[in-house]
C-alpha cells in the first residue's frame, strides 16, 4: 500500500490552492495586459470607462480574496457566512444560499442560507417531487437561471407550472441560480437573490459564475477531507478481505492445477487399475482418502467391479457387488445416479439404505462419498472415498471429487471404447463439431436477439418521451437499420378527417423525401390497404407478390419502388392512427422475425405518437388558460399595490411608537388582515384587523374597513375603542346590506387606545384579544380576550354592544394584538396548530428585547414551525412598547 509522507487531505489542500493561484495570476495577467497594451487615440477611455475598469479590477481582485477564505474552509455554514460578508460590496444580497445534493436521499439541502442578515433554518428540496423549483431545475439541467421579474420570468424556465410561494422566507423578485460542478458533476447550486425587480446585470451573473468555481473547489475540499477518512478504513478492510481471498483463491488454484494434471494421466491411461493408483497418489494432498476405490459396471452380470482399490496404502483384492443389493451405498448411488455423502456412516446411513449393512472387507468407514461415474446420460460405474473419521469430508471435497468423477469416467469410457478407437474418434469428432456450430449458430442468434431487444427498449425510452412527431420519426429511422434492412423508411399519419395519409421525414437511400400524401380512397396503396384491413403487408417480391394486396400499383408517390417491404398498421387504444414501412431493394431482405421486430417496434410508435397528439392539443389549451391566468395575475399584483398604499407607513408609527413592530405576511398576493393607526391630538389609535377570507375578497374587505376606522375616528369623532367598534360594526351591516341579504363577511378585530395624557391603554375587541406583559411583573402574562361576536355578519341582538378594558401604564408594558392566523398555522413534527399557548410562550420569552428583535425571532420560529407546511391564511402580528 502506497504510503503518503504527510496526510491525504494535505496534499488536496494543496492542489486547490494551487488552482486559486493558478486562477488568480490568470486574471491579474489579463488585467495587467490590458493596462499595458498601447492604445491609440480612438482607443483611449474616457473617465466613466476608467472607473469600471477600476471597479471590474477591484471586483476581481475581491473574488480572489472571497476564494482564498473559503478555498481553505472545511464548513459549509462558514462558507456562506464568508461569501455573504464579502458578496454584498458587490451586488444585492438580499438573500444567499448554498445547495449540496445528498444522492443518498435525491434531496437538494440547504443547511445554512441568509435572508435580509438573518440566518435562514435547515431545509431541502426533494429532485423527484419539487421539479417545480428553480433550484432544483438548475441542478437537475445544470442551467443558469437568470430572472429580474420573477413572476413574469419563470414560466421561461419551467413552463406550464404555477408559480410556487417559498417554503421559507418571502419571495423575490430578482434570481441568479447558477449550477455547482466540479470534475465535470453538478455537486449542488448557489443563488443570490434581491426584493428589488431588475437587481442584477449579465456582469452580476458573470461575477457569480465566477465565484461558483471556487465555492465548488471548496465543497469538494470539505467532501473529499471527510471521504479520505472514511476511504482509509474502508481500504483497511478491504486488504484484509482481499488477502483472505488470495488465500483461497491459492489454494483453489493449486487444486484446480492438480486435478488439470491428474486429469491429463488418468484420462490417456486405458486400464483402471492405473488409473486407481495414479489418482490415489495425489488425493491424499487433497482429502483424507484413507479408503479409495473405482467401480464399473458389467451389463451382463449386473454387477459393479472393484478392481485395485486401496485402503490405508494397501491394495485390496478384486471384488463384485450386485446392484440388486439395495442395503449397500454403491448400489443405491449406481441405481439412482445419484451422490451419497456420509459424516457418520452408522448414524446416518437411513438416509440413503434401510438397513446397516458394514463393510464388504476391511474396516468399517465412518465418513463416505459416493459419486456416479456418468458419460453421455448413463451410469458406467461408481468412485468412492472413505475415512474413519468422523465428519471428514465438507462441501469443498464433495466438488473436488465430482469434477475428478469427470475425467475418471473419461477415463473409463476410453478403456472400453479401444478395440473400436478409430471410429468412436471419428464420430466421437463429427458430433463434437456439429454441437459446437450449433452452439455457435445459437449463441449468435442469442447474442443477436438479446441486441435486438435491447435496442428496441432503448429506442422505445427514447420515443416515449418526445412530444413532437417529426423529432420521433426522426429518432426511429436514427435506429431502426441497426434492426433491419431499411434503405427506405415512413410513418404515416392519418388525418383528423381520415381522409388522407400524411409522410413527413420519410427516408430513402439517407436522403430526406419531400413530404407526400396518400388518398385514404386511393385502394392501390399498400399504406391504405393496411389501414384499411388493420393488417400487416409483407413482400420479398414486389413483381410477384403485389397482387396479394392490390390488384394494381401506383407509382412511389416519392422516390423509388423497392423489391422488399413491410407496411404495419399503427394502432393506439384500438383506433388506427397511422402507418409505418420498411423497405429494401433487395429480395427476400426481411422474414418472419424482421416482421415480429417492426410489430414490437409499432405498438411503442404508436403510443409515442399518441402522447405527441394529445401534447400539442394540451400544449394549445394551456396557451389559452396561461393568457387569462397572466391577465388575472396582473390585475391582483395592481390590487397589491393599491392595498399597500392604502397601509399605514411603518416608519410613521415608529416615529410615535419607537420601540415597536409589524410582522405581516399575506397566504396570497392580496391580504384580508390589514393594520389601522391614527395619532389624533394626545391619543394613539392602533388596530390588527381580520377580513372574512383572504386573497382578493379579503381584500375588498379590508378597504372597506380601513376607509370605516378613518371616518369613524377622523370625521365622527368617536374615541372610544368599544364605541368605534360598535360603529364600525353598523357601517358594515349597510355597507354591505346584510340586513337585507344573505351576506354574513365581517371582521374580527384589536383595537388599542393609548391616552398618554391619562397614561392608560382602552382596548375593546371583536373576537381578538389582546395580550400584554408588564416589565415589573414579567412573571405574569395578561390574556384579555375580545367579546365572541365579530364585526359585521348576522346579529340576533338589538344592538351589538362590545366591552372596553382600560390598562392604567404603572411601568414599561409590552403590549401584542394579531390576527388568528399565526395560532392556526399547521406545523412541527406531528403537523399540529401552532396555538395561541406558544404564542404566549414566545411572547414571554421574548417581551425584554427590543420589538425589531422580536420580530425576527418570530419570522424565524414561524420558518422553523411551518417547514414544508404550506401558509393556510394571512398572518399579522403586531407589538409595541408603552413606558
Amino acid at each position: 500500500m502506497i504510503k503518503f509522507a504527510k496526510p491525504l487531505h494535505l496534499y488536496f489542500h494543496s492542489f486547490f490552492v494551487g488552482i486559486w493561484l493558478q486562477i488568480c495570476r490568470f486574471m491579474n495577467d489579463c488585467l495587467l495586459e490590458q493596462r499595458t497594451k498601447p492604445m491609440t487615440r480612438s482607443e483611449l477611455y474616457t473617465n466613466k470607462d476608467r472607473e469600471a475598469q477600476m471597479d471590474s479590477h477591484t471586483d476581481v481582485r475581491l473574488l480572489a480574496e472571497i476564494g482564498k477564505k473559503i478555498i481553505a474552509e472545511l464548513d459549509l455554514e462558514r462558507v456562506i457566512e464568508v461569501i455573504f460578508e464579502s458578496l454584498s460590496s458587490l451586488m444585492d444580497v438580499a438573500i444567499f444560499d448554498i445547495g449540496i445534493y445528498n444522492q443518498a436521499t435525491q434531496q437538494l439541502e440547504f443547511p445554512g442560507g441568509i435572508e435580509e442578515g438573518e440566518k435562514l433554518p435547515f431545509h431541502t428540496y426533494s429532485t423527484i417531487t419539487d421539479k417545480h423549483r428553480l433550484a432544483v431545475h438548475c441542478f437537475l439541467n445544470q442551467q443558469e437561471i437568470y430572472i429580474n421579474d420573477f413572476y413574469k420570468e419563470y414560466n421561461q424556465y419551467i413552463p406550464n407550472a404555477p408559480v410556487p410561494t417559498p417554503i421559507l422566507g418571502k419571495n423575490a423578485n430578482s434570481i441568479i441560480y447558477l449550477p455547482l460542478v466540479c470534475k465535470n458533476q453538478t455537486i449542488g447550486t448557489i443563488t443570490v437573490q434581491s426584493f428589488q425587480y431588475n437587481a442584477y446585470t449579465p456582469y452580476h451573473v458573470e461575477l457569480l459564475r465566477n465565484l461558483a468555481v471556487y465555492i465548488a473547489i471548496a465543497m469538494e475540499n470539505a467532501s473529499t477531507y471527510e471521504e479520505i477518512e472514511k476511504q482509509k478504513e474502508l481500504i483497511e478492510m478491504q486488504n484484509r478481505v482481499l488477502n483472505e481471498q488470495k488465500t483461497a483463491l491459492e489454494q483453489a488454484y493449486q487444486n484446480i492445477q492438480l486435478l488439470g494434471q491428474l486429469g491429463q494421466q488418468i484420462t490417456s491411461s486405458l486400464d483402471i487399475e492405473t488409473v486407481t493408483e495414479r489418482i490415489h497418489e495425489s488425493l491424499n494432498t487433497l482429502m483424507d482418502a484413507s479408503v479409495f476405490w473405482i467401480g464399473t459396471y458389467n451389463r451382463e452380470k449386473n454387477a459393479l467391479e472393484f478392481v485395485g482399490g486401496k485402503e490405508c496404502g494397501k491394495t485390496l483384492p478384486y471384488f463384485e457387488l450386485d446392484m440388486a443389493d439395495e442395503n449397500r451405498l454403491a448400489a443405491y448411488c449406481f441405481n439412482n445416479k445419484a451422490e451419497v455423502w456420509l459424516n457418520d456412516y452408522p448414524n446416518e446411513y437411513h438416509k440413503y439404505t434401510k438397513k446397516f449393512a458394514g463393510a464388504i472387507m476391511g474396516e468399517i468407514p465412518l465418513s463416505i462419498i459416493y459419486m456416479p461415474l456418468m458419460a453421455k446420460d448413463t451410469c458406467i460405474g461408481v468412485v468412492t472415498v472413505q475415512s474413519f473419521q468422523k465428519s471428514a469430508y465438507t462441501e469443498n471435497h464433495l466438488h473436488l471429487l465430482r469434477s475428478l468423477a469427470v475425467y475418471i469416467a473419461i477415463a473409463i469410457e476410453n478403456a472400453s471404447l479401444y478395440r473400436d478407437v478409430e471410429n468412436k474418434v471419428k464420430e466421437r469428432t463429427i458430433e463434437v463439431v456439429k454441437q459446437k456450430e450449433e452452439l455457435e449458430e445459437s449463441h449468435a442468434q442469442i447474442e443477436k436477439a438479446y441486441q435486438n431487444v435491447k435496442l428496441l427498449g432503448e429506442i422505445g425510452l427514447q420515443i416515449t418521451t418526445e412530444l413532437s412527431t417529426d423529432k420521433i420519426i426522426e429518432k426511429v429511422y436514427e435506429n431502426v437499420n441497426a434492426l433491419m434492412d431499411a434503405t427506405a423508411f415512413g410513418i404515416g399519419i392519418l388525418s383528423e378527417s381520415r381522409a388522407k395519409i400524411e409522410f413527413r421525414g420519410a427516408m430513402e437511400r439517407g436522403q430526406k423525401l419531400p413530404t407526400f400524401y396518400h388518398s385514404m380512397n386511393d385502394d392501390k396503396r399498400f399504406s391504405v390497404w393496411a389501414i384499411k384491413n388493420r393488417r400487416e403487408v409483407f413482400i420479398n417480391d414486389y413483381s410477384k407478390e403485389y397482387n396479394k394486396y392490390v390488384k394494381e400499383v401506383q407509382p412511389p408517390a416519392a422516390g423509388e419502388d423497392p423489391e422488399s417491404m413491410i407496411y404495419l398498421p399503427l394502432i393506439s387504444k384500438d383506433v388506427v392512427i397511422g402507418v409505418i414501412t420498411v423497405q429494401s431493394f433487395r429480395k427476400n431482405a426481411y422474414d418472419e422475425y424482421s416482421l415480429n421486430i417492426l410489430r414490437s417496434l409499432a405498438v411503442f410508435i404508436a403510443n409515442a405518437i399518441e402522447n405527441a397528439e394529445a401534447y400539442r392539443k394540451i400544449e394549445d389549451q394551456n396557451q389559452d388558460i396561461r393568457r387569462t391566468n397572466d391577465k388575472m395575475t396582473a390585475s391582483i399584483n395592481y390590487a397589491r399595490r393599491i392595498q399597500q398604499a392604502m397601509l399605514p407607513d411603518k416608519a410613521a408609527i415608529q416615529t410615535v411608537l419607537p420601540d415597536s413592530f409589524i410582522f405581516f405576511r399575506p397566504r396570497d398576493i392580496v391580504s384580508g388582515d390589514f393594520y389601522w393607526f391614527l395619532e389624533k391630538e394626545n391619543k394613539i389609535f392602533i388596530a390588527a384587523v381580520d377580513c372574512t377570507g383572504h386573497g382578493v375578497p379579503g381584500a375588498f374587505m379590508s378597504m372597506i374597513g380601513n376607509d370605516f376606522l378613518n371616518e369613524i375616528v377622523s370625521l365622527l369623532h368617536i374615541e372610544s375603542p368599544e364605541l368605534i367598534l360598535k360603529e364600525l360594526h353598523a357601517h358594515v351591516r349597510k355597507a354591505l346590506k346584510q340586513s337585507e341579504t344573505d351576506n354574513r363577511d365581517g371582521m374580527d378585530v384589536a383595537l388599542c387606545v393609548i391616552d398618554r395624557q391619562r397614561r392608560v391603554l382602552e382596548y375593546a375587541g371583536a373576537k381578538s384579544p389582546l395580550i400584554y406583559i408588564r416589565h415589573d411583573q414579567p412573571q405574569t402574562v395578561y390574556h384579555i380576550k375580545g367579546d365572541r361576536i365579530p364585526i359585521g355578519g348576522m346579529q340576533k341582538e338589538p344592538s351589538r354592544v362590545f366591552t372596553k378594558h382600560i390598562i392604567p401604564i404603572q411601568a414599561p408594558t409590552s403590549f401584542y394584538i394579531f390576527s388568528d392566523g399565526l395560532q392556526d398555522q399547521f406545523g412541527g413534527e406531528q403537523g399540529l396548530k401552532y396555538s395561541i399557548g406558544r404564542l404566549k410562550k414566545f411572547f414571554a420569552q421574548n417581551y425584554h428585547l427590543p420589538m425589531e428583535q422580536q420580530r425576527r425571532q418570530l419570522r424565524f420560529e414561524l420558518m422553523e414551525w411551518m417547514q414544508h407546511e404550506r401558509q393556510i391564511d394571512d398572518i399579522l402580528v403586531m407589538g409595541f412598547k408603552v413606558e
